[in-house]
Formats: structure tokens, sequence, C-alpha cells
């Protein structure tokens, strides 16, 4: 179960790494719930307890057992954009503080600037991708896996 909104840049990067994830598991059901209309989806799934993070994704096993679940995006990922996103603002004085509001920027230095911070998240792209696969790996962890015997919870 994936909570999504098509404006979110979360779930425009992460989706599609899912999508690829379910083709080639071949046993993955991914489906797809809009966090505006599905809030008591939202609400049972916030991140840290009190934020909409979006995409949430809840991995369930054939009995609808909840297994894992994974928000927004990895914590490495977070940490690496900001820490080019810092070195982007640092490479030119021209772009200020990052601390600042780009919009008291110039036109031109605001344009650059924007395509500097995407051209960096574009770099990871791929790194991101792979820890984002690590991330959903590590949520759904606890679920048995094809072939391994799993108790009876009748049995003790």
């Amino acid at each position: 179960m994936v909570l999504v909104e098509d404006w979110r840049g979360d779930v425009i990067a992460n989706l599609p790494v899912l999508g690829v994830l379910a083709r080639e598991v071949g046993t993955l059901d991914v489906r797809c719930f809009l966090k505006d209309k599905n809030m008591d989806l939202m609400e049972r799934y916030l991140n840290h307890g009190r934020h909409e993070s979006i995409p949430v994704l809840a991995f369930f096993d054939e009995k609808w057992n909840e297994v894992g679940v994974f928000i927004e995006r990895p914590t490495s990922v977070t940490e690496k954009r900001e820490t080019d996103r810092l070195a982007v603002y640092a490479s030119k004085k021209e772009y200020g503080s990052a601390s600042d509001s780009m919009d008291k920027l110039p036109e031109s230095v605001r344009m650059e600037l924007q395509a500097a911070l995407t051209k960096a998240r574009s770099d990871i792209k791929p790194w991101a991708d792979r820890q984002l696969v690590m991330a959903i790996r590590d949520a759904v962890a606890r679920a048995p896996q094809q072939g391994d015997r799993v108790r009876d919870p009748g049995n003790h």
C-alpha cells in the first residue's frame, strides 16, 4: 500500500523505484492511494507520529498482516541532499546564504542556483535509488520470504 500525491517530489522519485522492484520480484501487488482522499490511512502512518510525510510504503503479507513500513525517503538521502545543497550555496557568493529565501536573489542568479541544486540532486539519483531499495529491504526484513517456513500461530 502506498500513500501518494503527484505533486510530492519524493513520490515522483520513489514510486518508479518501487514499480521496478515489484516487476522484478513478481510478488508485490502495489496499490496506491491518494493521501488527501484517504486521511484515515494518513493518520495511521504519520511520520514520527505527527507529520503527514509521503510517500508511505506499507508492506503486508498474504493475510494482510503489516510486515514493514517505510516513510518519505532514507535518512542518508536527506543528509546527502542537505550537504550538497550547502555546498552549492557555498560555491558562489552570489547565491547568498542557504538560510535566506531565494526570492531575494535576482532572477538570473535564482535560475542559476535552482539549476545547480537540480543538478546536485540528479547527480546522486542512482545512489539515492539504491539507498531506497536498501531501506525497503530493511523495512520488510521481518516478513517471511518465499520458501521460508513460518510457524503456525495456532501451534505453540
